[in-house]
């Protein structure tokens, strides 16, 4: 299995997070007329904040998004979380071999990559 555990006070760290980056935002659009509008990007940062911290609802969403993935057919890999393990400051997963995706040195000689990539887009495009 693999186990995630919340450090203690990050959802206290991730809201004063929050809240400097709106103050940065909104001194930003005071004093740069040419600054972007950012209330959308940070109205939805807010909205996620809480499912950020929140690994019981992490894991109720992965479940559902490994079940639409197996529905649609696609050939993607999803760690698959073990509710009865999981707490609002735990997530407890089945444990998948492997290495993130990142770590391009890892891939094998003369792997396709676009192969490879593709029904990741797949899926997010179809989770999306």
């Amino acid at each position: 299995v693999c186990v995630k555990v919340q450090r203690r006070g990050a959802a206290s760290v991730l809201g004063t997070d929050l809240a400097t980056v709106d103050w940065i935002c909104r001194k930003a659009t005071r004093y740069h007329h040419n600054a972007p509008d950012s209330s959308d990007f940070l109205r939805e940062w807010h909205r996620v904040a809480n499912e950020l911290v929140d690994f019981k609802l992490q894991a109720s969403t992965a479940v559902q998004a490994s079940g639409a993935l197996r529905r649609l057919g696609l050939n993607v890999g999803c760690a698959t979380p073990l509710p009865e393990f999981c707490g609002r400051r735990v997530l407890t997963m089945a444990f998948i071999d492997g290495w993130q995706i990142m770590e391009v040195r890892r891939l094998p000689v003369g792997a396709d990559r676009e192969a490879l990539v593709r029904p990741l887009l797949d899926a997010f495009a179809a989770l999306a």
